[in-house]
């Protein structure tokens, strides 16, 4: 116990205290310095970080229910998890390498308590794989331990700020709503005061939606992470 909280602490260091190449990837870029304090930015570590470990432990519970009832016609799905697992731990190992960006800490900020480290989703010590079988709710509580933030508040967010070189691994981001469509975009990147790049972006969403970002991982490939969001109007 006392070593996974030495490295959760690790983790949370990395995530939120941790002190632009190729920035026309996503926009034209007019090289500019925004002179103020980037309170309607949100760190983009972070957000991709807890969404990853979300899904990953979602991803490792299915697995146990069909491994426990030895379903032969969901090899196809248990698959497709296992890989899915892959590039969400590649992914979370790079968000660690890379750290947060550089100046304040921005949003979100998750509650304490709520970080994990990606060993952590494969523990099913206490885990009653029946009785997720037989009780949905049971396992939608397993899942929540794991999913502190399930919506992140974009209400007065407008641009995503990335650790240097973070962004250079990063290939697309797309954001719609419940119909999926598609309801904001990317028109600039720039640098803020701090030296970090920054994706500027506008939203035409009223309540719930889903933001995509597609990454290039180096042993993976694209892998696209997707993050429930919400505008409160």
């Amino acid at each position: 116990m006392k070593t996974k909280n030495v490295i959760t602490l690790i983790i949370v260091s990395l995530l939120i205290t941790i002190s632009c190449n190729n920035l026309n990837q996503f926009g034209q870029s007019n090289n500019a310095t925004v002179n103020r304090a980037p309170t309607n930015y949100a760190d983009a570590t972070t957000i991709f970080y807890t969404s990853a470990i979300a899904e990953a432990r979602k991803n490792v519970l299915r697995l146990a229910v069909i491994e426990f009832t030895e379903q032969e016609n969901y090899n196809g799905e248990q698959q497709y998890l296992k890989q899915r697992i892959d590039g969400l731990k590649q992914l979370t190992q790079l968000l660690i390498n890379f750290g947060v960006p550089k100046g304040p800490v921005r949003p979100p900020i998750p509650p304490v308590g709520c970080l994990h480290t990606f060993e952590d989703v494969f523990n099913l010590e206490n885990v009653n794989v029946q009785n997720m079988i037989d009780n949905p709710e049971y396992t939608n509580e397993l899942e929540i331990q794991f999913n502190c933030m399930p919506e992140r508040d974009f209400t007065n967010i407008n641009g995503l700020v990335y650790a240097e070189t973070l962004l250079e691994t990063q290939e697309n981001l797309q954001f719609t709503d419940l119909n999926n469509e598609i309801v904001g975009e990317v028109y600039d990147t720039i640098e803020d005061q701090y030296g970090n790049p920054v994706l500027l972006f506008e939203l035409e969403l009223e309540g719930q939606g889903t933001m995509r970002n597609t990454f290039n991982l180096p042993e993976f490939g694209n892998f696209t992470l997707e993050t429930p969001i919400v505008i409160n109007n």
